[in-house]
């Protein structure tokens, strides 16, 4: 998914019928712009809402919120980590999202959410029986 800006994610929520998760993406930028940044409860819960999309094989949700809370909060790996997830899980964009991982991976090598997308990015690219071609 293309990076669609702040206002058109949160529009996307909206006619999603997903205002309520709007609420937090919006308070955490405001907070962000006045220079304050998230509480640690913020983002546990964005975090929880892009990790239960994920396995409610909502995923279209869990990147439209992911990609909002990543863009606003890029040292929350844990949210960039499930956003790769729910990206690769809908096949559409696996460009993006090897990027998103490799560029975690380089940039915070010591974080076990770099690596978790990073696997689910060659999961999805390397499907059993290719371990030569994944390794090679």
């Amino acid at each position: 998914m293309k990076d669609q800006g702040f206002l058109a994610t949160i529009r996307s929520l909206f006619s999603r019928g997903r205002a309520w998760a709007a609420i937090p993406v919006i308070l955490g930028s405001l907070l962000i712009g006045c220079g304050k940044g998230f509480t640690p409860e913020e983002l546990a819960e964005a975090t929880a809402q892009v990790r239960e999309a994920y396995y409610a094989q909502d995923h279209y949700f869990g990147v439209e919120l992911g990609e909002a809370w990543a863009s606003t909060a890029p040292e929350a790996l844990e949210v960039r980590a499930w956003t790769v997830a729910n990206l690769m899980a809908l096949r559409m964009d696996g460009g993006e999202a090897r990027r998103m991982a490799d560029e975690m991976v380089a940039d915070h090598p010591e974080s076990p959410w770099s690596w978790f997308a990073l696997a689910r990015v060659l999961m999805s690219e390397y499907p059993r029986g290719t371990k030569e071609e994944a390794l090679g």
